[in-house]
């Protein structure tokens, strides 16, 4: 009885000790959540791939992004093609590939580009899923020792992000996804260091003139990964804004 009682008492004062219950994990990704808003800047680095169908269909993004308040700068690549683009808000401008111009991205069909590098997409993201917040162990990003937490929301929640960065869902069935979301946390400041989101999803396909006794088409597979770190907070933030970008976003 007595080592009973003395092997609870050892498994309650190391589950302290490590913090691995929900609700610490919880109060975490709150804390650093509203700690992120309230930095002066930091720096960040996104790559994202999407696949759809058996055929593996891929495209893949990935962008270097200095943010300073409300003012986002970002180089980036989609699709094997690079460009440049300033932030305020949701107001985006971007150098045009084609001739160098700097242009309202809504001039160019309103792209969504820049999206991934405001903050405010992935924290609706994660005030929607931080009564879900589990720890899964430590790690190291960059240099800073880091709790990872995992996240486990409802995928619906995709619908969400992909409105935030005004992309279409295209027919996507969201009660039968998958979602992997991950953050890192630094120990020390409680500050972001990286996100993880991947998603599966269902595609109906159109059915515009089915053929009698001809089976209709399987929905196609939609898998997309987001990876986002972040950086070297409140260090080098200044970077050149043309005259022509501040125009455009009304500075």
């Amino acid at each position: 009885m007595r080592y009973v009682a003395f092997a609870l008492l050892a498994a309650s004062v190391a589950a302290l000790a490590e913090g691995d219950s929900t609700a610490d994990a919880k109060s975490v990704v709150t804390e650093a959540s509203a700690l992120l808003p309230k930095q002066e800047g930091y720096h960040s680095k996104v790559g994202g791939n999407y696949g759809m169908g058996e055929a593996d269909i891929a495209m893949s993004y990935s962008a270097e992004s200095i943010i300073h308040g409300d003012i986002a700068w970002s180089k980036e690549e989609q699709m094997g093609i690079q460009s440049e683009t300033f932030r305020k808000g949701t107001k985006i401008v971007i150098k045009d590939p084609t001739d160098g111009e700097w242009k309202d991205s809504a001039e160019m069909g309103g792209l969504p580009v820049g999206n991934l590098q405001d903050p405010k997409v992935v924290l609706t993201l994660l005030d929607k899923s931080a009564d879900t917040a589990e720890f899964a162990g430590e790690e190291k990003i960059g240099d800073a020792d880091c709790r990872r937490i995992v996240l486990k929301p409802k995928p619906e929640i995709l619908k969400d992000f992909l409105a935030a960065q005004n992309i279409p869902d295209l027919g996507l069935d969201f009660s039968k996804g998958k979602i992997d979301f991950q953050v890192w946390v630094g120990k020390e400041d409680n500050l972001f260091r990286k996100f993880y989101l991947k998603g599966e999803l269902e595609m109906a396909m159109p059915e515009e003139d089915p053929t009698p006794g001809v089976e209709p088409m399987e929905p196609m597979k939609v898998t997309a990964t987001v990876e986002v770190n972040l950086f070297s907070y409140n260090k080098d933030l200044d970077f050149e804004i043309p005259d022509k970008v501040k125009a455009l976003l009304g500075l």
